[in-house]
């Protein structure tokens, strides 16, 4: 049986399937399993990825000047000024000095 577009049965479906498709989706979205799964999907991908973020970590830190906690709020705006003039200026003597 072919329904028309318009007609009311047609109207009528439409409305029990979208209602049906947001009745299923919103159980899905407050199974009470649905955390555990999720913080347990979460878990995985976190050790998947625990070397790489390791490793970027790493790689940042050696952009840091070790003397970086010991700095004061002046001390640490004259080595931003400092490091950028000579970033800009195009000496890279400084960031030798940081990747020590």
């Amino acid at each position: 049986m072919l329904l028309a577009h318009g007609s009311p049965r047609m109207r009528a479906l439409k409305c029990l399937t979208t209602c049906n498709a947001r009745r299923w989706a919103r159980r899905k979205r407050e199974a009470p399993e649905r955390d555990a799964a999720e913080a347990e999907r979460e878990k995985e991908w976190a050790a998947q990825q625990l070397a790489a973020n390791e490793a970027a970590l790493a790689e940042m830190r050696k952009f840091m000047p070790p003397s970086l906690p010991k700095l004061t709020g002046g001390q640490f705006d004259a080595e931003v000024k400092s490091i950028r003039h000579a970033w800009m200026g195009g000496d890279l003597a400084v960031e030798s000095y940081y990747l020590k």
